[in-house]
C-alpha cells in the first residue's frame, strides 16, 4: 500500500490532469486502466486551463464544460482522460454517477471532481 500526504495527493493530481489533452465518454463498462469501451463519436480538446489546481490534497475540478457526440444509443458511465486526439495514452476515468443514455451529453463546468489517497 501507498500512503500519499496531502501534498504528495496534489503533487499527482497536478501532475496527471496536467498532461490530459483530450477527454472522452466511455461505456457502459469500466475503462479500466486502458480506456477500453469508448463510446463518443470524438474526443474534445481540454483547452489551456482545463482544470483546477489541488492545494493540500483538495480534489481538482473541471474548469470549462464539455459536450460530447454518442452514437446508437450508448449507456456512458465514465469520462476518461487521454493524452492524444485519436490513439494516445489512457489516463485515468472519472465516473459521473448513473449512466446517461443520450444522442449528446454534456459534463457542465465542476462537475467532475478527482481525488488521490
Amino acid at each position: 500500500m501507498t500512503l500519499l500526504s496531502p501534498a504528495g495527493q496534489s503533487l499527482a493530481l497536478n501532475a496527471v490532469h496536467g498532461a490530459i489533452t483530450h477527454l472522452a465518454l466511455h461505456g457502459p463498462t469500466t475503462p479500466g486502466t486502458t480506456g477500453a469501451a469508448e463510446a463518443s463519436t470524438a474526443r474534445q480538446p481540454v483547452g489551456s486551463t482545463p482544470f483546477t489546481t489541488s492545494s493540500a490534497g483538495t480534489p481538482v475540478t473541471n474548469n470549462n464544460a464539455y459536450t460530447w457526440s454518442v452514437s446508437g444509443g450508448v449507456a456512458v458511465q465514465w469520462v476518461g482522460g487521454w493524452i492524444g486526439l485519436t490513439t494516445g495514452t489512457f489516463e485515468f476515468a472519472w465516473a459521473m454517477g448513473a449512466a446517461v443514455t443520450a444522442a449528446t451529453v454534456t459534463a457542465a463546468a465542476n462537475a467532475l471532481s478527482a481525488t488521490a489517497s
